[in-house]
């Protein structure tokens, strides 16, 4: 029988799960306003690329230009019934100063004429004429306080009716401009469902924007692998039935597209026991698609142990045993404790041994089924030479 030496080797620590690319972001683009479909972009189409904030279709502006002319001319009429209200205010203001005045002076006159009528200096005539005169300043000034008051209250008016009519008018602008349906952000056109002629209504889809510069990997990752995963994992992503295991390497040396860590579901699903973990991956030359079927090896660390392949040791019973030669060419049964199983790049399975194996001992490795524990046992060839470790 063969044998080989056993060494303790690092192998990276590996989990290898599966999943789907998504788009970073997608909008199902609705109409916002009625009307009749006029103009559709050239570039409105099934996999046309538009640019954030270009039009993609107009409707027939004609009813609302209208609106918004009438709305405008309503604000230009509003804006004049102010200037007209201010120079009120201003008239009635300057003519109750002067309506202050003569009554002021009226008040004076009246005083003076009292004073005479005390020294016996006037006759009570005179003095009447004069309050006469003052109660009629008085109530000049009074009808003018009044009527400022009244210019006051329709220049108000005048404003209130200039901010309903602004904003009558930001309501035309935004009917208007709800006629032009604008990318949202950059990306591609996907199931057009509007053509030239067609009656649109509020929430009609029109089609659906794809952002594919960056996609979404949404990966189903086993609970139990999800204990030391964290940003600092090397994220390799493949499209296998797109372009095969590494046949694109966005890094040279690399096998794969690196993803970024976005996030780790907190919650495992109830069927299947495995958690979403979301990963970023550029797509700048929009090469990869969204919507398809990836695999993904994520790299925790490395464990050092000593690595059996599974045709190395038996299975009886639900134990695994392994046989080591000693140096009286006797097979010593050896029973095993295994971590975790990890599977390289090539599909080939390694069993990391916590218990029952040192490095530096000589373990048969094929006819095992003959063998039998303290039974002689024949070397023909020992490699010493350890299997290459995954990278």
């Amino acid at each position: 029988m063969h044998v080989r030496t056993l060494e303790a080797e690092e192998r990276a620590r590996q989990v290898r799960v599966y999943g789907e690319s998504q788009p970073w972001r997608q909008a199902l683009l609705a109409a916002e306003s009625q009307g009749r479909v006029v103009w559709r972009a050239p570039g409105f189409e099934s996999g046309g690329a538009v640019r954030e904030g270009q039009v993609l279709l107009r409707l027939d502006p004609v009813a609302r230009e209208l609106a918004l002319e009438a709305a405008r001319a309503s604000l230009t009429a509003a804006e004049a019934e102010i200037l007209v209200r201010q120079a009120a205010v201003r008239e009635a203001s300057v003519s109750l100063a002067n309506a202050a005045e003569q009554e002021e002076v009226r008040r004076l006159e009246l005083d003076r004429q009292q004073k005479l009528l005390d020294a016996g200096d006037t006759s009570p005539a005179v003095r009447d004429q004069a309050h006469l005169l003052f109660l009629a300043a008085k109530g000049n000034r009074e009808n003018l306080e009044t009527r400022l008051a009244s210019a006051e209250a329709m220049e108000k008016a005048a404003v209130a009716g200039r901010q309903q009519a602004a904003a009558v008018l930001a309501q035309r602008q935004d009917e208007w401009s709800r006629t032009e349906l604008r990318a949202p952000f950059s990306g591609e056109i996907s199931q057009p469902k509007v053509d030239l002629g067609d009656w649109v209504v509020p929430g009609t889809p029109v089609c659906l924007l794809v952002d594919r510069s960056r996609l979404r990997i949404q990966l189903s990752v086993p609970n139990e692998d999800c204990q030391d995963l964290g940003p600092d994992a090397d994220f390799r992503v493949f499209f296998p039935t797109l372009e095969g295991p590494g046949t694109l390497n966005p890094e040279p040396g690399e096998r794969g597209h690196r993803g970024k860590w976005i996030g780790l579901d907190p919650a495992a699903h109830s069927g299947s026991r495995s958690r979403r973990l979301s990963l970023e991956l550029a797509n700048a030359d929009l090469r990869l698609p969204s919507g398809g079927f990836v695999e993904a090896i994520l790299t925790q660390g490395t464990q050092l142990a000593v690595w059996l392949r599974p045709s190395e040791f038996r299975v009886e019973s639900g134990r695994a045993t392994a046989f080591v030669v000693a140096s009286e060419r006797q097979a010593q049964a050896r029973e095993l404790v295994f971590g975790r199983t990890l599977v390289d790049e090539e599909d080939r399975a390694w069993h990391p041994v916590l218990q029952g194996l040192q490095a530096g001992e000589s373990l048969a490795i094929d006819n095992l089924e003959m063998v039998q524990d303290g039974g002689p046992v024949l070397v023909l060839e020992d490699e010493r030479v350890s299997q290459p470790a995954s990278q």
